[in-house]
This record gives C-alpha cells, sequence and structure tokens, in this order.
C-alpha cells in the first residue's frame, strides 16, 4: 500500500519591481511546522510534521508565508513581495523496494501574475525576517483589502482611514477607549487620526461636507498624508499581534511612533 509523505514544499519568491535584493545571504528560520530556507529566491520549506499531500502540507505553511508577506507590505506601504507556490517533494514510506523510499510528486507549478511598474526602486542586502508574532486574521485581511483599495487607487484616503478605524473600534471593540485598551494604543493616536478623516481634505477626498465653508477646505498635506497611511498600517499590524497572543502586554503604540506632520490651512 502506497504511504505518501511530503517530504518538503518549493516556493518562487516573486518581487515588485521596486524591490531588488541585491545578492543575500541565505535566511534559515525554524517554525513549529517546518525548517525555512531561503536562498537565491527559491524557498524551500522542510516539514517536521506527517502530511499525506502537498495540500494539506500547505494548509499549515501558507499562513506563514502570507503573514511574512503582508508584514513586509505594512512596512513598504503595498505588497512588495510574494511567495508562489512551485512544487512538493513527496516520498512513498511504503516503496515497491523495501528500505528504498521513492519520490512519487515533484512538481506542481502555478502561473506568474504581472506586477505593474515602478519608479522608486529600494536595493536590500538581506532578506526581511520572517515575523514570529504576526497572523493574518480575516480581521486583518479585511483591514489591509481596505488599505490595498487605497493604494490601488479605489477610494480616498479619509474614507479608508475612517472604515478601518471604525472597523477596530466598533467591530472589534467597544468604542474607542476600548480599542485603546484592548490594543495597547495611545488615545491620542485615535482621536488625531479620527479628526484628520473627519475633517481635513478637499472636495475630491474629504469624507465628511457639513458646512459650506467645507467647499474651501485645501487638499490634505504630503505629511498629513503620510502620517495617516503609517498610522493606518500600524493599526493592521497591531491587529494582527494581538490575533498572535491576545493576553500580550504589547508596547503602546503612540505618536512618537510615527511621523511627525503639519496641518493643513483652512481655505477662506
Amino acid at each position: 500500500m502506497r504511504d505518501p509523505h511530503v517530504v518538503s514544499l518549493c516556493y518562487r519568491l516573486e518581487t515588485d519591481p521596486s524591490l531588488i535584493f541585491d545578492h543575500p545571504p541565505p535566511l534559515e528560520h525554524n517554525t513549529d511546522e517546518c525548517m525555512l530556507r531561503l536562498a537565491d529566491g527559491v524557498l524551500t520549506c522542510t516539514m517536521k510534521a506527517h502530511y499525506a499531500s502537498a495540500v494539506e502540507a500547505r494548509a499549515v505553511v501558507d499562513p506563514r508565508l502570507r503573514a511574512w508577506e503582508l508584514y513586509v507590505a505594512l512596512l513598504r506601504g503595498k505588497q512588495v513581495m510574494h511567495f508562489v507556490y512551485q512544487k512538493a517533494e513527496v516520498i512513498d514510506l511504503d516503496p515497491p523496494l523495501p528500505g528504498v523510499p521513492q519520490v512519487i510528486q515533484a512538481t506542481s507549478i502555478e502561473s506568474v501574475e504581472a506586477v505593474d511598474q515602478v519608479t522608486v526602486v529600494l536595493t536590500q542586502p538581506h532578506y526581511p525576517d520572517l515575523p514570529t508574532h504576526f497572523t493574518v486574521s480575516p480581521d486583518v485581511e479585511t483591514l489591509w483589502n481596505r488599505y490595498e483599495g487605497y493604494v490601488q487607487g479605489l477610494t480616498p484616503l479619509p474614507g479608508m482611514a475612517y472604515v478601518c478605524q471604525s472597523f477596530i473600534e466598533k467591530v472589534l471593540a467597544r468604542g474607542r477607549p476600548d480599542a485603546a485598551q484592548k490594543y495597547h494604543i495611545e488615545p491620542e493616536v485615535l482621536g488625531t487620526l479620527g479628526k484628520l478623516h473627519s475633517h481635513r481634505g478637499d472636495l475630491t477626498s474629504r469624507r465628511k461636507l457639513e458646512h459650506e465653508r467645507d467647499r474651501h477646505e485645501p487638499p490634505l498635506t504630503p505629511s498629513e498624508i503620510a502620517w495617516m497611511e503609517a498610522t493606518v498600517r500600524m493599526l493592521i499590524r497591531r491587529v494582527g499581534e494581538y490575533a498572535t497572543d491576545p493576553t500580550a502586554s504589547w508596547p503602546t503604540l503612540s505618536m512618537r511612533d510615527l511621523p511627525p506632520y503639519k496641518a493643513g490651512t483652512r481655505g477662506p
């Protein structure tokens, strides 16, 4: 009787044109599920437990890799790396010839997706570390999808920030004070974000239009935009950290963790 066993999974690292790794040394990481080794753009995941199929093995490996991709995306502001499944090494633990394991599956390659061209390029001498305290929960995916929609130009920044903050405060928590306590966030951070997405921006981006004077509001300043983007990404990261261990005493996220910004002036 055949007894298939997955020895390892292999993935290809694809990066956005804005990210180049310049001859990085191999990166190795030991997880509960497997030993990871990333070298020359190829990730090999040697499994620790028994899995009878690549589908079973990927069910435990892929969430780790998704957390890796998204954690880097939250640091960079967009997804810049992606692991594409290539093949599984599967042996027969009960081979036709006793004592001679036989490879019975080796390759299953997925299609390659095209990526958009960008102008700013970052060259890195090392691969980014695998996050150990970050989980891509369904809530994190929901928040990231909203942020990514903004990056792709599908929604204005104030609207995206409002939805993400409301989701954290009203769906994941029982209001702003509870969200600040639950996720260890300085209240000033949430208060400032709320003011910016509710009361700043011109007619093309403003979330709330309540008075005639709102017609004359100037656009968000570059520093306001950078601050709001960084804040939303920081909040998403904290939701992922909390999903990993809700009982942990995470460092409080404060205004000091964010870039400074200069508020725009009102119009006439």
